[in-house]
C-alpha cells in the first residue's frame, strides 16, 4: 500500500548536515511496521520527511503502487496520510480550546454550513462521538484540554487524526508519557485499525513495545535503514545489534 526508497534528507536548521541516508521499506495494507533505532538514528525525521512537514533531498515514494508527489502535509492528505508527531502539546493541540474543538478541527468544513460558519449541533455531535471512540476521559466537551492527562490528551490527538481518516497513519511516540490503562486502549485501537484495512507506521523508543504490537520492525542506523525483521524473526539482541552497530548481528557487549 505505500512504499520509500531511499529517502534523503538534510537537517531543516542546519542543511550541511544529513540526517537520512537511505532510508527503505515497504509497507502491507493491514499491518503495524515498527520503526526502531536509538535516539538520533532518524527516526522523527523519516515520518517528517514521508508526511512533507520537512522537505527530502532525496527518495522516492509510491502510495498504492503508484509514484506519489508529497512536497507538503497537504498532498500527504490527499495522498490517504495522517500524522501523529511525538510532542502533542507543541505539535498536536491548541492548549487554551477546548477539548471540542481540538478534536473537531480536522473536520471543519465538512460541518459548516452554507455560509461556512460551523454548525455548533454538529459539531458537538461529532466531537462527543470521537470522544467515546477513543475513550477520552474529561468533565466536558468544553474543558480546555490543557487540562486533561497526558493520557487524555493523546486520545484526543488520536481521535482527531482517525476522525478525517486515512489509509497509511504515521505515528510518532503515540504512546509517550501516558500511563499503562491509555496505553493499552491506544494499542488497541491500533489493533482495530489495522484489522480495518489501514497500515501503520510507528516510532517508539521502547523496543518491548514494538515487539508486542508489531508485525514487523525496520531498524534505522546511522539515517538508514539496515535490518528488518518478521515477527517470527523478533529478537531483542539481534534488533539491538542492528541498531548499535548498523547489522542484524549482535553487537559487541550486548546482552541476549
Amino acid at each position: 500500500i505505500f512504499s520509500v526508497e531511499d529517502l534523503r534528507a538534510v537537517d531543516p536548521n542546519e542543511s550541511k548536515r544529513s540526517v537520512l541516508n537511505g532510508v527503505s521499506f515497504d509497507l502491507r495494507r493491514g499491518e503495524i511496521l515498527g520503526i526502531a533505532g536509538l535516539m538520533g538514528s532518524g527516526r522523527t525525521e523519516t515520518l517528517r520527511a514521508l508526511f512533507g512537514a520537512d522537505a527530502r533531498a532525496a527518495g522516492e515514494i509510491e502510495v498504492g503502487g503508484a509514484p506519489a508527489r508529497i512536497a507538503s502535509p497537504a498532498d500527504a492528505v490527499r495522498h490517504g496520510l495522517a500524522f501523529v508527531g511525538e510532542d502533542r502539546q507543541a505539535q498536536g493541540l491548541l492548549l487554551p480550546l477546548p477539548v471540542r474543538a481540538n478534536l473537531t478541527l480536522s473536520r471543519l468544513r465538512a460541518l459548516g454550513g452554507r455560509l461556512g460558519l460551523v454548525r455548533g449541533p454538529a459539531e458537538r455531535a461529532a466531537a462527543r462521538a470521537q470522544a467515546d471512540a477513543l475513550g477520552v476521559r474529561c468533565a466536558s466537551l468544553e474543558q480546555p484540554v490543557a487540562q486533561l492527562s497526558g493520557g487524555n490528551q493523546q486520545k484526543v490527538v488520536l481521535a482527531r487524526v482517525l476522525a478525517r481518516g486515512g489509509e497509511v497513519y504515521l505515528l510518532d511516540e503515540p504512546t509517550r508519557g501516558v500511563d499503562a490503562a491509555a496505553r493499552l486502549e491506544i494499542h488497541a485501537h491500533l489493533r482495530r485499525l489495522a484489522q480495518g484495512g489501514a497500515a501503520v507506521v510507528m516510532v517508539s523508543s521502547e523496543l518491548d513495545e514494538l515487539l508486542l504490537l508489531c508485525d514487523r520492525v525496520a531498524v534505522l542506523c546511522a539515517g538508514r535503514t539496515v535490518a528488518t525483521f518478521e515477527k517470527r524473526d523478533f529478537a531483542r539482541a539481534a534488533i539491538l545489534g542492528a541498531a548499535l552497530g548498523g547489522h542484524a548481528g549482535l553487537a559487541p557487549g550486548v546482552p541476549a
